[in-house]
């Protein structure tokens, strides 16, 4: 007996929020890319990554070693860092994978994992008081071919085990949190206590209130900052004017704007602001790509 594959009914038991989101699952191309690329990455926002690294090749360079990935959960963004750092080799793939050439404007794909990240102030989740380095062991269970360089990712959520990648448990609003990540960056060997790239796919969760939520991101950004400031790798020790890269989400404000002008400008050689295709299109999500930092802010 054959089977016809068929697109799967929708139960009129589901709420209509519940349909529109099925509905726009399948029609989104992003969701077929994710589950069809060799690599299964995790989350449909490895695409956001990707076409970033396709238009500004952050990757490619020898001397890319050590990355950190802020917020890394569940792990699409790491992923795709072992991905082109040579950790996860699937049997057969392109230099640069082919995109979906459009996202349907009502796409929304994979649900967006936004956990209680931010939450500071109430009561402590379980998992905080779980061993943040807990993982670095269980990532050594993975088969894994060698790669390039070293990965460190940091959540609040645990993830799965990612070969060549180490994560940390934390929040990280918390100096806590800091300062694990200066420690293994200084257990790093041939890093020096500093990362060649710093990515961060962070973002509060919304809260209706729309200064609420500039607030968040702005403390977000603020953040990042600061630890960008101590922890990644100049331009002129690496010997490459774009060397030394931030990639960062934020949303669309004029703060943000200015937060941009007044810290990232004048301390990076080169700031794009992009929206990869695979962003939602209603979302006023961006990402600043900054390269070329110059090792003493202003």
């Amino acid at each position: 007996m054959s089977f016809v594959a068929t697109r799967p009914a929708l139960s009129h038991k589901m709420p209509p929020s519940s349909v529109r989101w099925v509905t726009r699952q399948l029609k989104d191309p992003y969701v077929r890319e994710r589950s069809a690329h060799p690599v299964k990455f995790r989350a449909r926002s490895a695409f956001k990554l990707m076409e970033i690294d396709n238009q500004y090749t952050i990757f490619k360079h020898q001397d890319v070693h050590t990355v950190v990935d802020l917020g890394a959960a569940p792990g699409a963004w790491s992923q795709v860092v072992a991905y082109k750092l040579g950790w996860l080799q699937p049997a057969s793939h392109d230099k640069k994978v082919k995109l979906p050439l459009s996202a349907s404007i009502s796409g929304f794909g994979v649900k967006e994992y936004i956990p209680e990240r931010w939450i500071k102030d109430g009561p402590a989740a379980e998992d905080e008081f779980l061993d943040p380095l807990a993982d670095l062991d269980e990532a050594e269970e993975v088969p894994q071919q060698r790669g390039r360089g070293a990965i460190i990712a940091l959540d609040l959520i645990r993830m799965s085990p990612i070969p060549g990648v180490q994560s940390i448990q934390q929040n990280f609003l918390h100096e806590q949190a800091h300062a694990y990540l200066d420690a293994l960056l200084k257990s790093t060997p041939g890093s020096n206590g500093m990362a060649d790239i710093i990515l961060s796919d962070m973002a509060a969760n919304a809260t209706g209130s729309r200064a609420h939520d500039v607030g968040s991101c702005l403390e977000i950004a603020e953040s990042v900052f600061n630890f960008t400031k101590t922890h990644l790798r100049a331009a002129e020790s690496i010997g490459r004017r774009r060397g030394g890269v931030l990639v960062m989400k934020y949303f669309a404000h004029p703060l943000m704007a200015q937060f941009s002008k007044e810290l990232l400008e004048p301390n990076f050689h080169y700031v794009h602001i992009n929206k990869p295709r695979s962003s939602r299109s209603e979302s006023s999500e961006c990402y600043w790509i900054c390269m070329g930092w110059k090792g003493s802010a202003v």
